[in-house]
Protein backbone atom coordinates (compact mmCIF):
# COMPACT_ATOMS: atom_id res chain seq x y z
CA UNK A 1 0.00 0.00 0.00
CA UNK A 2 1.00 3.63 -0.32
CA UNK A 3 1.26 4.06 3.47
CA UNK A 4 3.67 1.15 3.86
CA UNK A 5 5.72 2.43 0.91
CA UNK A 6 5.98 5.86 2.54
CA UNK A 7 6.99 4.26 5.83
CA UNK A 8 9.75 2.25 4.14
CA UNK A 9 10.92 5.37 2.29
CA UNK A 10 11.12 7.38 5.51
CA UNK A 11 13.03 4.58 7.23
CA UNK A 12 15.46 4.42 4.32
CA UNK A 13 16.05 8.17 4.42
CA UNK A 14 16.38 8.01 8.18
CA UNK A 15 19.08 5.37 7.86
CA UNK A 16 21.16 7.45 5.48
CA UNK A 17 22.36 9.64 8.33
CA UNK A 18 24.02 8.41 11.51
CA UNK A 19 22.35 9.20 14.81
CA UNK A 20 25.00 11.78 15.69
CA UNK A 21 24.50 13.59 12.38
CA UNK A 22 20.74 13.64 12.88
CA UNK A 23 21.16 15.08 16.37
CA UNK A 24 23.52 17.79 15.15
CA UNK A 25 21.17 18.65 12.28
CA UNK A 26 18.18 18.88 14.62
CA UNK A 27 20.19 21.02 17.03
CA UNK A 28 21.25 23.36 14.22
CA UNK A 29 17.70 23.70 12.90
CA UNK A 30 16.38 24.46 16.38
CA UNK A 31 19.12 27.05 16.85
CA UNK A 32 18.37 28.72 13.52
CA UNK A 33 14.64 28.82 14.24
CA UNK A 34 15.20 30.37 17.67
CA UNK A 35 17.68 32.86 16.23
CA UNK A 36 15.28 33.92 13.49
CA UNK A 37 12.31 34.45 15.75
CA UNK A 38 14.35 36.14 18.49
CA UNK A 39 15.92 38.58 16.05
CA UNK A 40 12.56 39.29 14.45
CA UNK A 41 10.99 39.91 17.87
CA UNK A 42 13.76 42.34 18.84
CA UNK A 43 13.41 44.15 15.52
CA UNK A 44 9.62 44.35 15.88
CA UNK A 45 9.87 45.77 19.40
CA UNK A 46 12.41 48.32 18.22
CA UNK A 47 10.22 49.37 15.28
CA UNK A 48 7.22 49.86 17.58
CA UNK A 49 9.27 51.99 19.98
CA UNK A 50 10.79 54.08 17.18
CA UNK A 51 7.38 54.67 15.64
CA UNK A 52 5.94 55.69 19.01
CA UNK A 53 8.75 58.18 19.62
CA UNK A 54 8.41 59.72 16.17
CA UNK A 55 4.62 59.97 16.35
CA UNK A 56 4.79 61.48 19.84
CA UNK A 57 7.20 64.15 18.64
CA UNK A 58 4.98 65.01 15.68
CA UNK A 59 1.83 65.04 17.80
CA UNK A 60 3.46 67.45 20.23
CA UNK A 61 4.55 69.66 17.35
CA UNK A 62 1.10 69.76 15.75
CA UNK A 63 -0.60 70.35 19.10
CA UNK A 64 0.63 73.94 18.95
CA UNK A 65 -1.93 75.81 16.89
CA UNK A 66 -0.14 77.83 14.18
CA UNK A 67 -2.96 80.42 14.35
CA UNK A 68 -2.31 83.19 15.05
CA UNK A 69 0.86 83.07 13.02
CA UNK A 70 3.18 84.83 15.43
CA UNK A 71 6.88 84.69 16.18
CA UNK A 72 6.17 83.14 19.59
CA UNK A 73 4.22 80.23 18.14
CA UNK A 74 6.84 79.64 15.47
CA UNK A 75 9.60 79.64 18.07
CA UNK A 76 7.64 77.30 20.33
CA UNK A 77 7.10 74.83 17.48
CA UNK A 78 10.80 74.99 16.65
CA UNK A 79 11.73 74.23 20.26
CA UNK A 80 9.21 71.38 20.46
CA UNK A 81 10.64 69.86 17.27
CA UNK A 82 14.35 70.27 18.09
CA UNK A 83 14.53 69.62 21.84
CA UNK A 84 13.20 66.01 21.79
CA UNK A 85 15.70 65.21 19.03
CA UNK A 86 18.56 66.61 21.09
CA UNK A 87 17.41 64.82 24.24
CA UNK A 88 17.00 61.41 22.56
CA UNK A 89 20.29 61.77 20.70
CA UNK A 90 22.10 62.64 23.92
CA UNK A 91 20.53 59.66 25.68
CA UNK A 92 21.63 57.38 22.83
CA UNK A 93 25.22 58.60 23.12
CA UNK A 94 25.16 58.37 26.92
CA UNK A 95 23.75 54.83 26.89
CA UNK A 96 26.44 53.69 24.47
CA UNK A 97 29.22 55.32 26.48
CA UNK A 98 28.06 54.00 29.86
CA UNK A 99 26.84 50.51 28.95
CA UNK A 100 29.37 49.52 26.30
CA UNK A 101 31.49 51.78 24.06
CA UNK A 102 31.97 48.74 21.80
CA UNK A 103 28.39 49.28 20.63
CA UNK A 104 29.43 52.40 18.71
CA UNK A 105 29.59 52.30 14.93
CA UNK A 106 28.04 50.12 12.29
CA UNK A 107 29.17 46.66 13.33
CA UNK A 108 29.75 45.22 9.87
CA UNK A 109 33.55 45.87 9.71
CA UNK A 110 34.01 44.24 13.10
CA UNK A 111 31.95 41.20 12.10
CA UNK A 112 34.03 40.83 8.93
CA UNK A 113 37.09 40.90 11.16
CA UNK A 114 35.66 38.21 13.45
CA UNK A 115 34.49 35.98 10.60
CA UNK A 116 37.94 36.22 9.03
CA UNK A 117 39.16 34.12 11.98
CA UNK A 118 40.79 36.74 14.17
CA UNK A 119 42.35 35.17 17.22
CA UNK A 120 41.52 38.19 19.37
CA UNK A 121 38.69 37.38 21.82
CA UNK A 122 35.42 38.92 20.73
CA UNK A 123 33.29 37.98 23.74
CA UNK A 124 33.05 41.60 24.91
CA UNK A 125 32.10 42.83 21.45
CA UNK A 126 29.18 40.37 21.38
CA UNK A 127 28.29 40.44 25.07
CA UNK A 128 24.83 40.98 26.50
CA UNK A 129 25.95 44.39 27.75
CA UNK A 130 26.96 45.41 24.23
CA UNK A 131 23.71 43.97 22.87
CA UNK A 132 21.69 46.11 25.29
CA UNK A 133 23.71 49.23 24.51
CA UNK A 134 23.40 48.70 20.76
CA UNK A 135 19.65 48.04 20.90
CA UNK A 136 18.89 50.97 23.20
CA UNK A 137 21.22 53.39 21.43
CA UNK A 138 19.90 52.54 17.97
CA UNK A 139 16.29 52.79 19.11
CA UNK A 140 16.82 56.20 20.70
CA UNK A 141 18.82 57.53 17.74
CA UNK A 142 16.20 56.47 15.19
CA UNK A 143 13.42 57.66 17.49
CA UNK A 144 15.12 61.05 17.51
CA UNK A 145 14.77 61.19 13.75
CA UNK A 146 18.47 60.93 12.96
CA UNK A 147 19.25 59.80 9.39
CA UNK A 148 20.87 56.50 10.35
CA UNK A 149 20.81 53.16 8.59
CA UNK A 150 19.48 50.21 10.56
CA UNK A 151 21.04 47.39 8.55
CA UNK A 152 24.63 47.57 9.80
CA UNK A 153 23.82 47.95 13.52
CA UNK A 154 21.22 45.20 13.29
CA UNK A 155 23.82 42.79 11.89
CA UNK A 156 25.77 43.45 15.09
CA UNK A 157 22.64 42.94 17.19
CA UNK A 158 21.82 39.64 15.50
CA UNK A 159 25.36 38.33 15.99
CA UNK A 160 25.23 39.32 19.66
CA UNK A 161 22.03 37.27 19.91
CA UNK A 162 23.94 34.34 18.37
CA UNK A 163 26.61 34.73 21.06
CA UNK A 164 23.94 34.76 23.77
CA UNK A 165 22.22 31.66 22.37
CA UNK A 166 25.38 29.55 22.09
CA UNK A 167 25.97 30.16 25.80
CA UNK A 168 22.66 28.48 26.64
CA UNK A 169 23.02 24.91 27.97
CA UNK A 170 21.04 23.42 25.09
CA UNK A 171 23.36 24.89 22.46
CA UNK A 172 26.67 24.48 24.28
CA UNK A 173 27.84 22.02 21.61
CA UNK A 174 27.69 24.77 19.00
CA UNK A 175 29.57 27.19 21.23
CA UNK A 176 32.38 24.70 21.86
CA UNK A 177 33.06 24.23 18.15
CA UNK A 178 34.79 27.28 16.67
CA UNK A 179 33.99 26.42 13.00
CA UNK A 180 30.34 25.79 13.81
CA UNK A 181 30.16 28.95 15.90
CA UNK A 182 31.63 31.00 13.05
CA UNK A 183 29.04 29.46 10.73
CA UNK A 184 26.27 30.57 13.07
CA UNK A 185 27.75 34.06 13.29
CA UNK A 186 27.75 34.21 9.48
CA UNK A 187 24.10 33.17 9.56
CA UNK A 188 23.52 35.87 12.18
CA UNK A 189 24.85 38.47 9.75
CA UNK A 190 22.35 37.31 7.12
CA UNK A 191 19.49 37.18 9.63
CA UNK A 192 20.26 40.70 10.84
CA UNK A 193 20.27 42.05 7.30
CA UNK A 194 17.01 40.41 6.28
CA UNK A 195 15.23 41.31 9.51
CA UNK A 196 15.49 44.98 8.61
CA UNK A 197 13.72 44.21 5.32
CA UNK A 198 10.59 42.94 7.05
CA UNK A 199 11.23 39.19 6.90
CA UNK A 200 8.62 37.58 9.20
CA UNK A 201 11.07 35.31 11.03
CA UNK A 202 14.42 37.05 10.77
CA UNK A 203 15.33 35.78 7.30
Amino acid sequence: SSSSYCSRLLLALHGLFPTRTRNVTALGLAFLALLGFTTAAVGFAMDLTIEYLNLSRRALYHSLDPQPDSFGITLARLVVWVVPTLVLSTLAIYATKVLSPLAAGSGIPEMKWILAGSSTPHASYLSLRTLGAKTLGLTLALGAGLPLGKEGPFVHISCAIVEALVRMPGFARIGRSKPRKLQMLAVGCAVGGWSTCGAPSGG
